[in-house]
């Protein structure tokens, strides 16, 4: 019995060594194989994730290069840049803000950032802005919509303001010269109308609530007026312009259904004589094969020429890694990236001390008069209701002749005062 237990005791101790031995082998393997992963396998870094709004193709071309370019001049540092088309955009990163998965750098239209930052989307990037020394390089009139109680959430991207697009054939033809104000326009618009053989006066994006709501500023402004008080005398003058446009069949029926692109289309097929879009849909234009020449002129006015600032800021999201979207947004706001930004897009260079190299003389005196005199929009928060608002008020006018303008212009002052009192 004796020799049996002490024949399991010496069995029982074999087996133990064997297992421990087998681990400590284990451990070395381990050991060994890690060290050489860590010699033959580079840490591979998470890419940079960029959202961006572009639809057109030359914006979108635009951005891909200069993302090409940071990556070349950061050994390969891998960039990913997605595209979110507008009418997605707000609800797209109310999504990801929810999954956060908003990626590290989002670029808007300017109106659009105070939103985001009070949604908390962007984070505080003050300290940084302030240690590159960016402040003085721009327009003063450009950080209106990055700011939130004296902090910096975003910088200026690009300026890209709504200027009045003409056939210069039907002008031509038709010996007419360039309106000044809105007055002049709507004659101006009576001679190159042509809706008899599929020509009308006027054409602009109506169908994405912001596009339409850009317009309406413009417009808005150029009357002297303000979003405080659009159904005052001043207010009325855009509701009454647009009835007009209406009444006169002056404005493609088929307009509320184009978004900023679909109208640069028809105006390049001449369903349209003038179109009111973007500076940047120049590139677009000329990217077709046009059978007129393209003229360009800056938009009518009333009480006086007014030039804002429209256009694309871009922002630090708050689950960036900072360091790497800092880094892109420095590159952003160099002096070269700025330059080629503003030639691949033909947008005014933001930053002052980058010229801009442009040969039509229109553009040319169009964008120092911008960068000297051009005017803040207003910053806010809930801005997505405002342009909602706005848009749903222009479209029943254009497209219901019954209702009162007054009592339209009346229910969008009141929603758009309780945004902005909410605000």
């Amino acid at each position: 019995m004796r020799r049996i237990n002490r024949m399991k005791e010496i069995t029982i101790l074999f087996a133990c060594s064997f297992i421990i031995m087998g681990l400590m082998g284990c451990r070395s393997n381990v050991r060994t194989q890690t060290g050489d992963d860590l010699k033959n396998t580079e840490i591979q870094e998470e890419p940079l994730k960029i959202i961006a709004h572009y639809e057109s193709t030359s914006m979108r071309k635009a951005m891909k290069e200069l993302v090409e370019d940071y990556e070349q001049m950061n050994n390969g540092k891998s960039v990913e840049l997605e595209f979110i088309p507008l009418d997605q955009y707000r609800r797209e990163l109310s999504v990801r803000m929810e999954n956060g998965e908003l990626g590290d750098i989002i670029i808007c239209e300017n109106s659009v950032m105070p939103t985001l930052i009070n949604m908390g989307i962007l984070c505080d990037i003050s300290e940084d802005v302030d240690n590159a020394n960016l402040l003085g390089n721009y327009n003063i009139n450009l950080w209106s919509n990055t700011r939130s109680n004296g902090k910096i959430y975003g910088i200026p991207l690009l300026s890209d303001p709504y200027v009045m697009y003409y056939n210069k054939d039907i002008f031509a033809y038709r010996e007419l010269t360039l309106p000044e104000t809105w007055e002049e326009f709507a004659v101006t618009a009576q001679n190159v109308n042509m809706k008899n053989v599929g020509t009308y006066a006027l054409g602009f994006g109506v169908r994405q609530s912001e596009e339409m709501a850009n317009i309406y500023l413009q417009l808005l402004y150029s009357m002297g007026g303000n979003l405080r008080a659009v159904n005052d005398e001043n207010g009325m003058k855009v509701f009454e312009l647009l009835e007009r446009f209406r009444d006169d069949e002056l404005i493609s029926p088929d307009c509320i259904n184009w978004n900023e692109i679909d109208a640069c289309e028809m105006f390049g097929k001449r369903e349209v004589a003038i179109m009111f879009n973007k500076l940047s849909a120049y590139t677009q234009l000329m990217e077709k094969k046009l059978d007129f020449e393209v003229g360009l002129a800056a938009m009518p006015y009333e009480k006086k020429e007014t030039d804002l600032f429209f256009g694309d800021n871009a922002g630090i999201t708050v689950d960036a890694d900072y360091g790497g979207a800092l880094d892109f947004i420095e590159y952003l706001s160099s002096k070269e990236a700025v330059r080629k930004l503003s030639d691949l897009t033909n947008t005014i260079p933001v930053r002052l001390d980058v010229g801009y190299e442009n040969e039509n003389p229109f553009l040319q005196d169009y964008a120092k008069r911008q960068r000297e005199a051009g005017i803040a929009k207003g910053s806010y928060n809930r801005w997505f209701n405002i342009s909602d608002t706005i848009a749903k008020g222009v479209f029943d006018i254009l497209t219901q002749e019954s209702l009162d303008i007054q009592v339209i212009a009346d229910e969008v002052q009141d929603k758009v005062r309780i945004s902005i009192i909410e605000n």
